[in-house]
Formats: structure tokens, C-alpha cells, sequence
């Protein structure tokens, strides 16, 4: 049985910087789909219809794949897989906390802190969140981040700045968490704090600030690859909440 990958995406303007990892993984699956989801410019956040809709969709598949996300989109993502566990093989969260705390909720942080327009904090921001080197330029980078705050889900707002999101310490199905020592937004120790199930696992990179699946891609594939090997041959049963 090959592995079967979605790899979901609820940031329209932030496709390109999944290239590198989607070239990473191709060698190691059988096939490697994509979710979208995109919300219009007249439409409020909504995460919960965002879930609604990839649940729907994971129930039209013939059999149970392996889940994909970084940031909201794995927040998604392991919504998904605690609302459908029977279509989800395992879940792969990449620069996601156990509160699904996101970058945008930095963002509207120091837009309140600090003096400018929405670029130059997000200028100043995108520095933070993806260090350097990376193969994009960095207007393209703002361009990408605002285009997220507008048309991705995500209920933060200037209103609303912090705070959790969704817990995702309780997902019933095996689960892979990816992240950098060196994420501004992500505490990596985080996930030290909560239960996990047997056979889950933690890999960090050390370094790649939040977006280290960029300059991490290549290392972090094989890491998932044997993880997803790993989960199909282990029975479903063995996958129980440890501490």
C-alpha cells in the first residue's frame, strides 16, 4: 500500500513557499494531493466552515490518507482529523502549537506596538518569521502575508489578539509535529507539556525560524517518510495517550 498525502492549504497567498517541501515529499508517496481553501474579501473568518469542508471531502476518498498542514492550515487539518478520524491515516502538523496559535496573532500584536503602515510591520515581521537565506524576495513575501491576513480564516483580529484557537493534544490518530528551535511564533518546548500517544513523534529543526519547512525541506521529508512507514505497519490500537 503507497502512502497517500493531502496536503491541506488555507493561505491562497502563501502557495509558492510550499513548493520546496512538495518537491521533497513527491519521492516518498504514491500521490500527494492538495486542499484548498480560500475565502473571499466579503466573507468573515470562518475556521469551522473551512473544517467542515475538508471533512466533507476527506468522506469522499476511498480510503484513509496521511494529513498535511503548516500553521492554520494544520490547525485545519487536525480539526479534520479529530471530526473524521476513520478517513485520516495520520497527521502531520508543522509549525503549529497545542493551541493552534498562529503568526497572525503576532502580527496584530505589533501592529498595535509599533508605529507604520501594514507592509513595514509586516516587512519588519516577515524578517522574524522567515530569517535568512530563503529563496524568495521579500515584497513578495509581505505580498504573500497580507494576502493571508485577508482571505484566510483565521479569527484574529485587531480585537482579537490572542488566545487559543483549537486544542489539538487530543487527536485520535497518530501524529507527526515538525518545527524550528528557532520559531518566534511556535515555542518549541510547547509540545513537551502535553500527552502524547504512543508512536507519535516530535522533530525540530535547528533552525528555519516559523517557515522552516522552506530551508528545512529536504531533512524534514525524510523524517515524515519514515514516520508514515512507521504508521503503517503499526495497528491503529497501539496509538494510545501516554503521561
Amino acid at each position: 500500500m503507497g502512502q497517500q498525502v493531502v496536503w491541506v492549504s488555507v493561505s491562497p497567498g502563501l502557495r509558492g513557499i510550499d513548493r520546496p517541501l512538495c518537491r521533497a515529499v513527491q519521492p516518498w508517496v504514491e500521490r500527494l494531493w492538495r486542499w484548498d481553501y480560500e475565502q473571499t474579501l466579503d466573507e468573515g473568518a470562518d475556521l469551522a466552515g473551512a473544517v467542515s469542508l475538508l471533512i466533507g471531502y476527506l468522506q469522499t476518498l476511498e480510503e484513509p490518507v496521511h494529513l498535511l498542514g503548516h500553521g492554520l492550515s494544520g490547525v485545519v487539518a487536525g480539526l479534520a482529523a479529530q471530526g473524521c478520524p476513520e478517513q485520516v491515516r495520520s497527521l502531520a502538523l508543522l509549525g503549529v502549537s497545542p493551541q493552534g496559535v498562529t503568526w497572525h496573532s503576532h502580527y496584530y500584536v505589533q501592529r498595535r506596538l509599533l508605529m507604520g503602515s501594514r507592509n513595514q510591520v509586516l516587512l519588519r515581521l516577515s524578517r522574524s518569521l522567515f530569517g535568512d537565506p530563503h529563496p524568495f524576495c521579500w515584497r513578495s513575501l509581505v505580498e504573500g502575508l497580507a494576502d493571508d491576513l485577508d482571505r484566510s480564516p483565521c479569527p484574529y483580529s485587531l480585537w482579537h489578539l490572542a488566545g487559543e484557537v483549537a486544542s489539538l493534544t487530543q487527536v485520535p490518530v497518530p501524529v507527526f509535529i515538525g518545527g524550528s528551535w528557532d520559531d518566534p511564533v511556535v515555542d518549541p518546548t510547547q509540545w513537551q507539556k502535553v500527552p502524547l500517544k504512543a508512536g507519535d513523534q516530535v522533530w525540530l529543526a535547528p533552525r528555519g525560524r516559523h517557515f522552516f519547512h522552506v530551508n528545512q525541506a529536504v531533512p524534514l521529508a525524510r523524517q515524515m517518510a519514515a514516520f508514515w512507514s512507521a504508521v503503517l505497519l503499526k495497528p491503529a490500537g497501539d496509538y494510545l495517550l501516554t503521561g
